[in-house]
């Protein structure tokens, strides 16, 4: 197993404002702030894993800070000299409350001009970007999602365009296992606190936690980041091209009148939800394609969970028949390429543990079959995907 990344919490400053941030490159950082007008940078905890890192700089700062935002106004304190004083006698408290105090060192970080760090054209960042949108990742995950796309890049530098677009506040980044009280953790990817177990790491040389609800979608852990991508902007209002679905069979005057009433609900959505509930074989699913149709001519994006492997399979080919001009993506634990995009996407719900505000329209077949019926994590997972 490979070292997990450690990180350093740190303050920079000038005259008119502070941040408070960490990150696995302090000097990346000072890179990046010297050119907003940041002169000075102290480093503060050291050698910290994701989860304390994380836990530290939330617990001492507002959520522009915590997101890297600079302070433009630096009330009621003085002056940012004072202000970065205050922060660290605060940081030492909360570090001494989960035995780190031994983590809270004091040095100046200087870049004299001779850093040589690779820095991406705004363009590589972009591509990244759009390649990871909508997903919500580990750092193993994300490098083999990239080179699916055909995009290839350094593990250490891939971990610099990360840090560089949490920067710009272009992803959300958490602790696979974070701190949310005295003693209490929660995993960050599929919601639930009731199986994180201590286990001795090999990863980062430490007691961690890993969460026990979610294993089999791959290991959660406290020292493992994870990083959410939006999704990009909603679909259209209006749309902008036709899309008709190709029927390969006659709809009653019930599903005719159900199909309508679902098309209505994606033009004036008063409700977030909406219930179809007919006997097994009634013809569920083609019912839905006129509000599928809806979301695609607007540019949306559909994910049709179903908890079931057999029906997934069964299901994708009658989409990618209603839908020709459109690929079908099918998601499954046997898949072959489980980061491959589409319009459409049809999955177990257990993949929505990938997505990250990412869908328009979320169609959740046999909502009440297990797994799904009694699962917190896949219902937390579903509700997730769909776009804020």
């Amino acid at each position: 197993m490979i070292a997990c990344q450690k990180y350093t919490i740190y303050a920079a400053w000038h005259d008119r404002g502070y941040v408070i941030n960490y990150s696995h490159d302090p000097l990346l950082d000072l890179v990046y702030l010297n050119d907003r007008g940041y002169e000075k940078m102290l480093a503060l905890g050291v050698s910290l894993t994701i989860g304390q890192a994380y836990h530290l700089v939330k617990e001492i700062s507002t959520d522009q800070e915590n997101q890297g935002v600079p302070q433009t106004s630096c009330k009621p304190y003085r002056n940012s000299f004072s202000a970065v004083a205050k922060k660290k006698r605060a940081l030492r408290k909360a570090a001494a409350r989960i035995n780190l105090a031994g983590k809270i060192q004091e040095r100046p970080v200087i870049d004299g001009g001779k850093n040589k760090k690779y820095f991406p054209s705004t363009a590589d960042m972009d591509r990244i970007e759009g390649a990871l949108a909508g997903r919500m990742l580990f750092l193993p995950e994300i490098d083999r999602s990239l080179r699916s796309k055909g995009i290839k890049i350094q593990n250490d530098d891939l971990e610099d365009v990360l840090q560089l677009l949490f920067l710009r506040r272009k992803l959300s980044r958490l602790p696979g296992i974070q701190i949310f009280g005295k003693g209490k953790f929660r995993c960050s990817r599929c919601g639930q606190d009731n199986e994180i177990t201590p286990i001795q790491c090999a990863s980062c040389g430490e007691v961690c936690y890993h969460c026990e609800t979610c294993l089999s979608m791959g290991e959660s852990r406290f020292c493992q980041p994870l990083y959410a991508f939006p999704g990009g902007r909603a679909a259209r209002k209006l749309p902008f091209r036709d899309v008709e679905p190709v029927l390969h069979m006659e709809l009653s005057e019930a599903q005719r009148d159900a199909s309508a009433a679902l098309r209505q609900f994606i033009l004036q959505p008063e409700q977030r939800e909406k219930l179809v509930w007919a006997v097994c074989g009634a013809g569920k699913t083609e019912v839905v394609f006129r509000a599928i149709a809806e979301v695609l001519s607007r540019g949306g994006r559909i994910l049709f969970a179903i908890p079931r492997k057999g029906a997934v399979q069964e299901v994708g080919p009658r989409l990618d028949r209603a839908f020709p001009q459109f690929s079908v993506v099918v998601l499954h634990g046997t898949s072959s390429d489980k980061f491959k995009d589409s319009q459409i996407i049809v999955a177990t719900t257990h993949q929505a543990i990938r997505f990250y505000s990412a869908f328009d329209l979320i169609i959740i077949d046999e909502v009440d079959a297990y797994p799904f019926k009694d699962s917190a994590m896949l219902q937390t997972s579903v509700r997730r995907a769909l776009k804020k």
